[in-house]
């Protein structure tokens, strides 16, 4: 004769729960709630998703000297080079209207802080604002750009930018990009 296993309960409380049915669990919240929950929580991954993905518009700032009221020559860090193109546009700080100057050559190598002064006559203090490596680039006076007579004197140095294109926003950060590589 089987004898039947030992319940967990007193037997005071089984007779109170009929038989055949399950306990019920409380509900704190309504069927429809939790699955409108759901799906803002859904929505909310997308939308940070996408928002981390989306493009981060990036400039290339630099150093601009006025050699005569026709060129400019613009200095930009080393590692600029493979964002730059001819016919690119270069925006110079004194431009008041946002005229841009086009790229029309690009010097093939990058050049030192102290070439940079013997070769353009800069003084120590202006050739300090350019950087240890330099990638040389120069850039046209158009009818159409805008700048008083005064700003195209040679000799005037103005900060400038060039667009160094877009990446997304978790390129930003270095280990995140070593993590998902660059997309």
């Amino acid at each position: 004769m089987s004898v039947p296993a030992p319940s967990i309960f007193r037997k005071e409380m089984v007779r109170y729960q009929p038989r055949g049915e399950e306990p019920v669990m409380p509900r704190f919240i309504s069927t429809t709630a939790f699955v409108w929950l759901w799906i803002m929580t859904a929505l909310l991954v997308a939308g940070g998703f996408a928002a981390w993905s989306a493009p981060i518009h990036t400039d290339i700032s630099g150093v601009a000297l006025v050699i005569d009221a026709t060129t400019v020559v613009a200095f930009l860090p080393a590692h600029s080079r493979s964002h730059l193109q001819v016919g690119q546009p270069m925006r110079l700080s004194s431009l008041d209207s946002g005229g841009a100057l086009p790229i029309i050559q690009i010097d093939p190598g990058v050049i030192s802080r102290e070439t940079v002064r013997r070769r353009f006559g800069l003084d120590a203090g202006r050739a300090e604002a350019i950087g240890d490596r330099a990638v040389v680039i120069t850039a046209r006076w158009e009818q159409s750009t805008c700048g008083s007579p005064g700003s195209r004197q040679a000799g005037h140095v103005y900060r400038m930018s060039v667009d160094g294109g877009s990446r997304p926003l978790f390129s930003v950060f270095p280990m995140l990009q070593r993590a998902w590589g660059d997309l």
